[in-house]
C-alpha cells in the first residue's frame, strides 16, 4: 500500500479525521499557521510544500508561478491566463471558485440546508433578518474548498459590491464529516458576507461567502488590485479577484438568473 492510499484509508475513518481536524486547539492553529505560511525562506517554503502535498493532491500545473517565497504565496497563487474558462454571458453568474458543490436549492423560510437534513438559518449566517430577507425565494449553492484548490474568489458577474461585513467566529473544518457533526457549523465559523449587485440590472445578486477550514483562515481582499475595501457604490468586473477563500469554475455556472 503506497503513502497516499494509506492517508486516505485513515481518513475515511470518521471518528479519527473528525478528531484530527476538529478536536485541536483551532484557533490557536489557525494563527499559528498564518505566522508560519509568511515565512518568506525558499528552504522552509519548500519543505512546507513537501509535507503539504503528503496530505493533498496539491497540483501547481496551472499555478503562474513555478516558485514561492512563502507557503503563503503558494496557497494564494495566481493563475496562468486562461487556466479557466469564464462564460461570458451577461444573464448567467459564474462559478466564483473552484471546489465542489455541497448544496444547493431554494431558500424557504429563510432556511437554506448545510447538508441533507441539516438546515441553518440565513439570517445566522448572514448576521442580519433583514438583510437574509432579500434572499427569500432565491437559488443559493454551497461551494466547499479542499486546502489543494486554487483559493482565489473572484466576481460571479460583472456588477456592484453594496455590502461587505466580517463575522467573527470559531475556525471548524468544513469537511463532509464535520458538516454532518457540527449543527449550523457555518454559522459558527468566522466569515466575511458580500452582497453584489448586477451591474445591468436593479436586482440582488447571491451572497457567495468564504467559511474557513482550520488552517490557514488567514485571508486578504484584493478589489481590482487593490487591497481595501471598495466604496458601496463601485463597480466590480469579473477580473476583480477576492484571494484566500463545488463544480470546478471551467464552464461552471451558478443556476440563477437575474
Amino acid at each position: 500500500m503506497n503513502l497516499a492510499a494509506l492517508r486516505d484509508r485513515l481518513l475515511l475513518q470518521e471518528d479519527l479525521n473528525f478528531l484530527l481536524t476538529n478536536r485541536v486547539p483551532r484557533i490557536a492553529l489557525t494563527r499559528f499557521m498564518g505566522w508560519f505560511s509568511k515565512i518568506r525562506n525558499p528552504w522552509v517554503c519548500r519543505a512546507s510544500i513537501a509535507v503539504w502535498r503528503l496530505f493533498t493532491e496539491l497540483d501547481l500545473r496551472d499555478a503562474k508561478l513555478q516558485h514561492f517565497d512563502s507557503l503563503h504565496a503558494c496557497f494564494t497563487r495566481e493563475l496562468k491566463p486562461g487556466a479557466r474558462t469564464v462564460d461570458p454571458r451577461p444573464d448567467v453568474l459564474a462559478s466564483p471558485c473552484d471546489g465542489f458543490v455541497g448544496a444547493h436549492g431554494t431558500v424557504q423560510a429563510g432556511t437554506v440546508l448545510q447538508a441533507k437534513g441539516s438546515p441553518y438559518r440565513l439570517a445566522e449566517l448572514l448576521g442580519s433578518t433583514a438583510r437574509a430577507a432579500a434572499f427569500e425565494g432565491g437559488s443559493y449553492v454551497t461551494l466547499r474548498l479542499t486546502s489543494a484548490m486554487y483559493h482565489r474568489f473572484h466576481a460571479p458577474c460583472d456588477g456592484r459590491i453594496r455590502h461587505v461585513s466580517y463575522i467573527a467566529g470559531d475556525t471548524w473544518n468544513v469537511n463532509p464529516i464535520a458538516l454532518q457533526r457540527v449543527k449550523a457549523l457555518f454559522c459558527r465559523n468566522e466569515r466575511a458576507c458580500k452582497v453584489q449587485q448586477h451591474i445591468q440590472e436593479p436586482c440582488a445578486g447571491p451572497a457567495p461567502r468564504r467559511c474557513p477550514a482550520t488552517t490557514p483562515s488567514q485571508r486578504g481582499r484584493s478589489w481590482g488590485g487593490s487591497s481595501t475595501a471598495p466604496p458601496s457604490s463601485s463597480s466590480h468586473r469579473r477580473a476583480c479577484s477576492w484571494p484566500r477563500a463545488w463544480a470546478a469554475a471551467r464552464a461552471c455556472a451558478w443556476g440563477r438568473r437575474c
